[in-house]
């Protein structure tokens, strides 16, 4: 995280505790226990294999791309989300599994392009990519030390520039790309032992699917890690209890948060995950009453004192998070986007947002949030986001920008409170009250507002 943020190790605590609750909410640890059935079904028309590693000791991941298989994925009922989750699966496998959390080690991933065609690229395809992409990358971010693109075909730029929007900078600048065997056979033996080289790629080592790695890795999801893993859990949770009794947990607990009192409480517990116990403690202070959670009554036995309400907006505030569903991969600058409420709650959903978020494609149809601005007919949120690092020029799966949308596609989904309707015999004149607002929505990518006589005075109000 530190080497992502650049050094920033606010940035990098923040975005370290955010990815210990999310691998609380998938149960990364609990996942491994149990058979992964879609694994195999999902290998059949997505193959990869995790392989020998290269000259500097870094493992090989291999994607046959040109094997992908779109159509036999909707016959087997693959969802994205099944897909999404499975990928997690073998990229924790990968760094949790067999690398042991070595924060250290990279990966060389080699993307082997023979037998492929644009007729692959299906919209479905682009959706899998993109879901399964900013879910992993938003946890286990800079893990590529290289991607070799071999056997890539004379049109690969037209391949490329669909792809690359939904790839960071430093993504980009690690790609190496090879066109024809030749090339591709000569740029693998020059980052990758001959001996560790599959046959199929002139080296004399094993074939895909052989090495160490992927045979433990198909291991787990036929069996699961079963009672052995079970075990070491039990162990590490008997250690965990003897250091808590010890007063040692607490002590490192203080150490850690160490000038980062914003981001870790002193207990621990990152601000951002609500509390479980209550905070409420008049009864619990008067004679002969213990505290509410020692007692032993239904589920359904409320607390005598009234909780407060909350005064923190938390993820299940605003988007799928604990389990539930969020389906788009939505983020909070998505939602943020979409929120044109006068009381101007979507404007503070947006600030809590990130660069990296403010930019990212959702599962939907790749729309970014300023794609969302415009999709809600909220033109204040294209200036803030505009003003806040949005790319202008970013495009969706059908290669539409957040401008190219207004004309055909402006408010879709949702129309902003009017106000002052104008009315002719007593009915509202719609017409008049469109072209003033899709001018509004133009004037926004210009970074300028002007309100219209339909605006209500809250979204008047609201400062961007």
């Amino acid at each position: 995280m530190l080497d992502f943020f650049e050094g920033n190790r606010q940035k990098a605590m923040k975005r370290w505790t955010e990815t210990l609750q999310w691998r609380c909410e998938i149960d990364d640890e609990g996942m491994f226990t149990r058979p992964n059935p879609d694994f195999f079904k999902i290998q059949k028309h997505f193959p990869t294999s995790i392989h020998l590693p290269d000259r500097a000791g870094r493992l090989t991941y291999w994607n046959r791309v040109g094997q992908w298989n779109s159509g036999g994925l909707d016959e087997d009922g693959l969802t994205v989300e099944r897909i999404r989750d499975d990928y997690i699966w073998q990229t924790l496998f990968t760094w949790d599994v067999w690398l042991k959390r070595d924060d250290r080690q990279h990966l060389t991933i080699i993307m082997d392009m023979e037998g492929f065609r644009l007729s692959i690229l299906t919209p479905k395809l682009l959706r899998i990519f993109s879901a399964s992409f900013n879910a992993v990358q938003a946890h286990m971010p800079d893990r590529e030390h290289l991607v070799l693109v071999i056997n890539a075909p004379e049109w690969w730029r037209t391949v490329w520039a669909i792809f690359r929007p939904f790839l960071a900078k430093k993504q980009q600048e690690r790609l190496r790309v090879c066109v024809g065997q030749k090339e591709s056979f000569e740029t693998l033996r020059e980052f990758i032992d001959v001996s560790n080289l599959p046959k199929a790629y002139g080296g004399s080592g094993v074939e895909l699917g052989s090495a160490p790695a992927n045979l433990q890795r198909k291991k787990y999801a036929a069996e699961g890690a079963g009672r052995f893993l079970m075990l070491i859990l039990a162990f590490v949770l008997v250690i965990w209890l003897i250091l808590a009794e010890m007063g040692t947990l607490a002590e490192v607990k203080d150490v850690a948060v160490s000038g980062f009192d914003e981001i870790v409480t002193r207990d621990g517990v990152p601000t951002g995950v609500p509390r479980a116990h209550q905070k409420i403690v008049k009864w619990e202070h008067q004679p002969g009453h213990r505290p509410f959670t020692s007692y032993k009554l239904p589920k359904w036995v409320k607390h005598p004192d009234s909780q407060k309400a909350a005064m923190f907006l938390q993820p299940e505030d605003y988007m799928g998070s604990k389990r539930r569903h969020n389906i788009h991969c939505w983020n909070v600058a998505h939602i943020g986007a979409q929120c044109g409420m006068f009381e101007g709650q979507g404007f503070k959903m947006l600030e809590k947002a990130s660069s990296e978020e403010i930019n990212a494609p959702d599962a939907l149809e790749g729309f970014t949030p300023l794609h969302w601005a415009v999709l809600s007919d909220n033109p204040k949120a294209v200036i803030w986001l505009l003003k806040n690092g949005a790319d202008k020029d970013a495009k969706d799966a059908q290669g539409r920008t957040a401008e190219d949308l207004i004309e055909d596609y402006w408010g879709d989904f949702h129309q902003r409170y009017w106000g002052h309707f104008p009315k002719q015999d007593g009915l509202p004149q719609v017409d008049k009250v469109f072209p003033k607002r899709l001018k509004q929505m133009k004037d926004a990518f210009k970074l300028t507002f002007a309100a219209t006589d339909s605006d209500i005075d809250g979204y008047k109000s609201i400062e961007v």
